[in-house]
């Protein structure tokens, strides 16, 4: 799976975001 630089840093900052962590987390299960 190639995923490019931009997009791993855009989850990443999903992730890392408290407003984004709830959907971030629903999403991921």
């Amino acid at each position: 799976v190639a995923v490019s630089r931009q997009e791993t840093e855009n989850i990443l900052s999903h992730l890392a975001s408290p407003r984004q962590y709830s959907l971030s987390e629903k999403y991921w299960e």
